[in-house]
């Protein structure tokens, strides 16, 4: 959803005339170049309107960002900004799997931006898409295929409906993105009206969202949905999409791994790390949903280094998807000196730097600690209780 929607009748008349046969052509030109120089600029808008010609340069543009998140991006229609706010084509995928497997035959789309969510929706419901930026509304009826309007969300009445909401987390005109929900557009507090009024909704928001929210619904579900290696979104699922109330879920991307259950804490370990030890770190989205102990249940020897820290130690790798395990081969003092030499001694090539809490610059770390060896090392930057110290380990891979 756009958070200062100004397009204008006449901006979308120029993304109309990119459809028609003139309008493709110039899309070909734009194409065809990998950066349009001011010539090849001018050059277009001799034949074509200059409206027209900056559709088609943001268009290009857009598609090309767009590749890395949807398998069809040149054949979307979208700008750059409605892109960056757009849910990653398999993660819609996976969250409208949700809706099917419910049975929602028919839904809202709020704050639809450029249709990302409401493609993946669109094949398995009824979908009305809703956002106050004319233009996302017409890329969304466009790209989705699913009717539209354009209105102001907060006011819409979703009568028991199922909804899907995307409030916007960042600001266009600036790029700022805000983790605070009261924020965003629309903010937190006129948005809970709509879920509480829907009969079941997900609600996209930011990973990094402080829970739990004040005022969500009861019966509420926190997923947080890791792909590619990131953390990508977190989602609140209400109503008839959340039947196990006051849950969390992890869920990996692109393989469908998914855990569900109760947030909890992780044992302290009362001992320090050794060499032969195994470092067990868990995946973002464990983490992020507090699953890591639900997870561990059947693995009572595996404790975590420090509160929160997100690392756990033990004397066996846990060999679970869920998890990365790494085999200690030091511990030494968080100084460059001697982990240089340390390295230095173990035919260190590039030295992989991974910190908690920004105890040291990882990227300078990772600069001054590389060798001329063959091998490759993790090191470990971390405070322990009231002394630092540096972790260098294997992959168990």
């Amino acid at each position: 959803m756009s958070s200062k929607p100004d397009h204008t009748s006449a901006a979308i008349a120029a993304w109309e005339e990119l459809v028609s046969e003139n309008g493709r052509a110039l899309i070909a030109r734009v194409e065809a170049l990998e950066v349009p120089n001011p010539s090849d600029i001018q050059r277009f808008r001799a034949r074509w309107p200059v409206d027209v010609v900056n559709a088609a340069l943001e268009l290009v543009r857009a598609r090309r960002r767009a590749r890395a998140k949807f398998d069809r991006a040149d054949q979307l229609w979208c700008d750059r900004a409605g892109v960056e706010q757009a849910t990653d084509q398999s993660v819609a995928d996976w969250k409208a799997r949700r809706f099917a497997e419910y049975g929602v035959e028919s839904m809202l789309d709020l704050c639809c931006g450029i249709g990302a969510d409401a493609m993946s929706l669109a094949q398995v419901a009824s979908v009305e898409a809703v956002d106050r930026d004319p233009l996302r509304c017409w890329m969304t009826a466009r790209n989705a295929g699913c009717p539209v309007t354009v209105g102001d969300v907060t006011e819409r009445s979703v009568d028991g409906r199922f909804i899907h909401v995307d409030p916007a987390r960042r600001e266009e005109s600036s790029g700022r993105r805000s983790w605070n929900p009261e924020h965003h557009q629309p903010p937190w507090s006129q948005l809970t009206h709509l879920l509480e009024g829907s009969a079941g909704a997900a609600c996209k928001l930011g990973p990094g969202i402080p829970l739990p929210l004040d005022g969500a619904p009861s019966g509420t579900e926190y997923e947080f949905i890791q792909s590619g290696g990131r953390l990508v979104q977190a989602v609140l699922w209400t109503g008839a999409l959340a039947p196990v109330p006051g849950t969390r879920r992890a869920t990996l991307l692109p393989e469908g791994r998914s855990v569900c259950g109760p947030p909890g804490m992780v044992p302290v370990s009362p001992e320090t790390p050794e060499p032969g030890d195994w470092l067990v770190e868990a995946r973002p989205a464990l983490e992020r949903a507090e699953l890591i102990a639900h997870q561990l249940t059947e693995r009572p020897d595996v404790c975590e280094l420090a509160p929160g820290l997100g690392l756990m130690i033990s004397k066996t790798p846990v060999d679970d998807p869920w998890f990365l395990d790494w085999r200690i081969e030091a511990v030494l003092p968080l100084r460059e000196r001697p982990l240089k030499r340390w390295l230095r001694e173990h035919d260190a090539g590039e030295v992989v730097v991974r910190t908690r809490g920004g105890q040291i610059d990882v990227d300078a770390w990772s600069r001054s600690l590389r060798g001329a060896g063959s091998t490759r090392w993790v090191v470990f930057g971390l405070r322990l209780g009231s002394t630092t110290r540096a972790i260098v380990a294997h992959s168990a891979d």
